[in-house]
This record gives structure tokens, C-alpha cells and sequence, in this order.
């Protein structure tokens, strides 16, 4: 486990949107999380403060926290060295 020590700068909770069938919508999600991390934003939190977790299954709250990597790894890849932490202290990229 990381030491909370290694975490710095601005870390944000977000939201997830929704499809109209209520359904995570991952586009979106990865658009917010490029939109934030290119505003200079440090780290996001996924699925951890804002509620909506609680009203998806297993299976919607790992396509979350996928997008969100996946979002995160792809500003990586461009020269970003953002983190992602989802719901927990946990680095992924």
C-alpha cells in the first residue's frame, strides 16, 4: 500500500453520467475525466462520494472504474502523469 504522503495537489470527486436508461455512460465519463485532467486536475475519485455506486451492479461499477483507468492511461500515454482513484487509495496510472 502507497503512503497517503505520495498524493498531492487537487483531487476531485466525480459524478457519473447517465444514459437515459440510467445506465453509466462512459463516453461522457471519459470526456469528464480528459476535461479535468486537462484543466490540471491530479487525481479523480471514482465512485466514492457521490452515492451512485450503490445503484449499480457489480458488473456497471467495474465498466465505471475502466473508463476512468482507460481515460487516465490514454493522458498518460500523451505525456500526463495523472492518477485515478477509485473510491479508494488506489494509484493506476
Amino acid at each position: 500500500m502507497r503512503s497517503l504522503t505520495e498524493f498531492h495537489g487537487i483531487f476531485t470527486p466525480i459524478v457519473t453520467p447517465l444514459n437515459d436508461d440510467e445506465r453509466p455512460d462512459l463516453a461522457s465519463l471519459a470526456a469528464h475525466v480528459e476535461w479535468l485532467l486537462a484543466a490540471g486536475v491530479h487525481g479523480i475519485w471514482v465512485l466514492g462520494t457521490t452515492g451512485e455506486f450503490a445503484s449499480f451492479t457489480a458488473a456497471e461499477r467495474a465498466e465505471v472504474v475502466r473508463a476512468a483507468v482507460d481515460a487516465v492511461m490514454a493522458r498518460r500515454r500523451h505525456g500526463g502523469s495523472q492518477m485515478q482513484s477509485p473510491g479508494s487509495y488506489c494509484r493506476a496510472a
